[in-house]
This record gives structure tokens, sequence and C-alpha cells, in this order.
């Protein structure tokens, strides 16, 4: 009765009681959300990495494809292709020294080799705008599924740029780039030669630019057109 009594009298006992509640559910709280913000920078930091390392990748590529041109292999083939020229010119000039007359020949057979040598025809910007460009994608195009365009090939490239587009469905040995040696990513635009061949946008215009002729064929766009696959 008295402890009622003094409690029942005292309204600071209520008032320091209920600030302690308040104070212990505010703590609470500022936990929570403390926990919760950790947990979400724990995830927001587990996922950057992935993107961070998707995005190194893809620009690793994007480097690879854009400086092939200035790559080795391709100086070295380049070399040699005109060495070869100028050696045959060298055995020529040597197995016909004993023949006359001699001037012609032999200003014919080094004019030539000079020609191997400083020479390399390319094809102008305008040339190689005129060849079709198509934009590679790894799904099926209309009426076909997932299932069967991995199942049957490795994707369809489509023509844009033109009223009525054209598709082509390649097969998984098709769907890379004999240039950079690079599967085709989805989206990536290819340019297609008037012998069907085709190559990233980005590695057959460097390659066109330097030499006018395919690199799997040798043919020659300048020379015999850039009509499109379907005409050639």
């Amino acid at each position: 009765m008295l402890s009622q009594s003094s409690s029942g009298n005292n309204p600071l006992l209520y008032s320091e009681e209920y600030d302690r509640a308040r104070r212990s559910l505010r703590r609470q709280s500022v936990r929570d959300v403390a926990r919760f913000l950790r947990r979400a920078s724990s995830r927001r930091m587990m996922r950057e990495p992935s993107m961070l390392v998707r995005e190194t990748a893809a620009e690793q590529l994007e480097e690879r494809q854009s400086d092939w041109a200035h790559s080795k292999p391709v100086v070295i083939l380049d070399l040699i292709w005109n060495l070869g020229f100028v050696v045959a010119v060298v055995v020529v000039l040597v197995l016909s020294r004993d023949e006359t007359p001699t001037t012609w020949l032999r200003l014919w057979i080094v004019g030539y080799a000079v020609q191997c040598v400083v020479h390399m025809e390319g094809a102008s910007k305008e040339d190689i705008e005129l060849l079709p460009k198509f934009t590679f994608h790894r799904e099926g195009g209309a009426g076909r599924t997932n299932d069967e365009i991995q199942g049957v090939c490795g994707g369809v490239m489509t023509e844009y740029g033109t009223e009525t587009p054209i598709e082509r469905v390649l097969s998984p040995k098709d769907a890379e780039c004999c240039i950079c040696l690079s599967a085709y990513d989805d989206g990536v635009e290819l340019r297609e030669l008037p012998c069907c061949h085709h190559f990233h946008c980005s590695c057959i215009d460097k390659w066109l630019y330097i030499n006018a002729t395919c690199p799997l064929c040798k043919y020659n766009i300048v020379r015999n057109g850039s009509h499109g696959c379907d005409e050639a």
C-alpha cells in the first residue's frame, strides 16, 4: 500500500521509466538500421567486383579488336607477302643474267619489285561504307526459339539500315571473326563482303583501308565491285 501510494504520488518515477523505454527502443531501431545498411553495403560490394570484371573484360576485348592491325602477326604476314614477290624478282634476275637483251627485262622486274615494296592498294571510306552492315544476335530470329537456335546454329546476323533487312543464320564455327579470332558477342556490328565472308566492323574496316581484298579468299572489293553477297 505504501509503495503503491508513493508510486502513484510520484509522477517523476513514471517519467523516468518512460524515458528509459523510449531510449531503449531508439537504440534498438538504430541497431536495426545499421545492420540493414551493412547487409545492403556488403551485397553491393559483392556485386561491384563482378561488374568491374565484366567491364574490364569487355574493354580488353574491344582494345584487342581495335588494335589488331598493329599486331605482330598481321604486320609479319603483310611483310612476308610483299617480300615473297621481291624474292621471286631476285630469282628471275639471277636466272636471266645471261639472256639478251637484258635491259628491258631487268627494268620491268626492278619496277615490279619496287611496286611490291612501296605500293599497297587499300579501299576508300566510300567503298567500305557501301558494304552492308549487320547486327549479330545469339538468340533466334522470328519464329525461332532459343533452344532451336542453340542446337543448330551459333546465331543470326540481321542487316540494318535498309527497308527490307536480310537475315542470315550462322553455324557455330562461322559465328566468329577470322581476323581477331574472337567469337561474335550478342549485339555486335558485323560487315559482310561481296564474297559472303563477314567480320567485325572494326576489324574488317581497318583491314580494307590497308588492303582492299578479303582476308580469306582475296576477293578485291575495288576491282570486282562491292555489290551484295546475294549478287556475287
